[in-house]
């Protein structure tokens, strides 16, 4: 084979690839076509085929007792050139390709052949919409015309049947990263519990607050929305305002914060909270919402005081130890 038949060649496999019809079972759309086109021409035998690089395989079939055939005796491997044209053949036997085809010879002794290519929009052609018949005989204009619309019709279902498949498989890539965005959440929520971190979110201008499980649990509050004034009552003077001035400078010039302070929960629990925020601007650079995380930071800021008061008493013994010496 010439390299630029080759090359084309290549091209028209990979289009018949893409379309994943080969060795499928069988569907009524097609196998419908293949009935009308027997009716239409009047003939005995009717296949919608495809021809792989080896082998023409029938997608269906109408009076052929075969499923595929090698492609070397295949009628249709001869109308692949990409032309949507119609190739009739009154007669097999007067014909000087066909009349010594084993098709021709043997069963089911093919003597009447008429086909309209299936080409894809790109011009590759994939196979054939083919009427057979074992007399010789003629196709009238009207008949071949309804051939050609059925063969029309035929590389619509490809293209439906392409297009659900593509459908399908997208499908099936949103269900997949639904379901690893699932596991990242809940991973992401029991790493929050344990680093007992969550996060919150609010909306400009209504100034609307919501926040996550995490956080709900930590001020003891039901829900998951709620007002900036109602959470801002549960910080403790002088930290509430410092945490409104630092939320306010953030709507308003977008400067981020990470503040810690003292709370009081509804229930009357004290613990120490680290909170951060920063602005998120849309296209045209406006602060449109506030989004932050918030930390229980009880264990580390009791810590860090009792780091503080060893310290001190250490300081304090190491004084009294000199003092002593001097003494």
């Amino acid at each position: 084979m010439p390299p630029a038949q080759a090359t084309a060649e290549a091209a028209r496999l990979q289009a018949l690839q893409s379309y994943a019809i080969l060795d499928t079972p069988a569907e009524d759309s097609f196998d419908q076509l293949a009935t009308l086109a027997a009716r239409v021409c009047q003939c005995p035998m009717a296949v919608v085929n495809f021809v792989d690089s080896d082998r023409q395989w029938f997608k269906a079939a109408v009076g052929v007792p075969f499923k595929e055939t090698e492609r070397a005796i295949a009628f249709c491997a001869h109308a692949l050139s990409g032309s949507r044209e119609p190739m009739v053949v009154n007669d097999t036997h007067k014909h000087p390709v066909f009349s010594h085809n084993p098709l021709v010879t043997q069963d089911p002794h093919v003597r009447f052949y008429a086909c309209v290519p299936l080409v894809t929009p790109e011009g590759q052609a994939l196979g054939t919409l083919a009427v057979l018949d074992s007399i010789p005989r003629h196709i009238e204009a009207e008949q071949l015309e309804g051939l050609r619309i059925l063969a029309e019709q035929a590389m619509v279902q490809l293209e439906l049947r392409r297009q659900k498949q593509v459908l399908a498989d997208l499908v099936q890539q949103r269900d997949k990263m639904h379901a690893e965005l699932l596991a990242q959440s809940e991973t992401l929520r029991v790493a929050g519990q344990m680093a007992r971190i969550g996060g919150w979110i609010v909306d400009l201008p209504s100034l609307q607050l919501n926040w996550s499980q995490e956080i709900a649990a930590a001020f003891g509050i039901a829900g998951r929305m709620g007002s900036v004034e109602q959470i801002m009552e549960l910080y403790l003077p002088p930290h509430r305002q410092a945490m409104l001035a630092a939320f306010e400078s953030c709507i308003r010039q977008g400067t981020p914060f990470d503040l810690e302070a003292e709370l009081v929960t509804l229930a009357g629990r004290h613990f120490w909270v680290r909170t951060t925020g920063q602005a998120v601007r849309d296209a045209e650079g406006r602060i449109v919402r506030i989004q932050g995380a918030f930390q229980d930071i009880s264990a580390q800021h009791q810590a860090r005081q009792a780091r503080r008061e060893s310290e001190e008493r250490f300081h304090l013994v190491s004084r009294a130890t000199a003092d002593a010496v001097w003494d």
